[in-house]
């Protein structure tokens, strides 16, 4: 159970995350975590090689967190029909007195 060599993907990533000082368990710092690890394999792809076991090498970068992507024009477009939909039901649909 404890073996790496059996971990998923979940797993593995939490527990690395955890192995490098992260709380894995508020959600601010797993996002944190995935940025940094991200941007690591982005500039770096062979840091995370899964036949290295040597994990203390492995150094926080600065991380962007607080800044997030916009949703598209043509997501927010499909939100808003769907609530128009949504609203349009709701309304044909009410009883009669």
């Amino acid at each position: 159970m404890n073996d790496p060599r059996n971990f998923g993907m979940a797993k593995s990533f939490m527990m690395k995350g955890r192995s490098t000082g992260y709380d894995m368990t508020k959600d601010a710092d797993m996002q944190a975590f995935m940025l940094d690890y991200n941007s690591r394999l982005l500039s770096q792809p062979e840091a995370f090689d899964e036949n290295d076991e040597e994990e203390e090498d492995f150094e926080p970068l600065p991380s962007s967190f607080g800044q997030q992507r916009q949703p598209s024009t043509n997501a927010l477009q499909k939100k808003k029909n769907k609530r128009k939909m949504a609203a349009a039901s709701r309304k044909k649909n009410r009883r009669k007195k």
